[in-house]
């Protein structure tokens, strides 16, 4: 009994990791476009004065605080794909060779895998994403 609630949260709980990390990697690819504008000099001086001074560190700092986001989300997800690999081997010994059972964990296992990968390669896009908006 507890392993089928079991099994039907993990499946649900891998799914879910994995669109979290596909849909942040291709909102912060869309959302990093560059904008091609003129803006002149004038324009920049008005809209500084106007909120009170600018600072030219801020396209760092916005950088920064995205790869730290990045990066935290990644460690999270990091973590919680070994939970899952720890808790598929779990079903794995607890299946006592029943064929679903044994499949399910597997499965489980694979999962938990490919989301690490995902999570991985979305980090990589999401770094290289910044470092060619900062070079703009």
């Amino acid at each position: 009994m507890i392993a089928k609630l079991i099994h039907s949260n993990i499946n649900t709980i891998a799914i879910l990791v994995v669109g979290f990390v596909l849909t942040l990697a291709i909102s912060f690819s869309v959302l990093s476009a560059p904008a091609h504008a003129e803006i002149s000099n004038d324009s920049k001086e008005a809209a500084c004065q106007a909120i009170g001074g600018c600072d030219p560190n801020a396209k760092k700092s916005v950088t920064s605080l995205l790869s730290t986001v990045i990066k935290l989300i990644s460690w999270i997800v990091g973590i919680l794909s070994v939970i899952m690999v720890i808790v598929g081997g779990m079903k794995f010994v607890l299946s006592n060779g029943d064929a679903n059972a044994t499949k399910s964990a597997r499965m489980t296992i694979i999962y938990a895998l490919v989301g690490l990968v995902i999570a991985a390669l979305a980090q990589v896009l999401v770094n290289f994403v910044l470092n060619k908006a900062t070079k703009i």
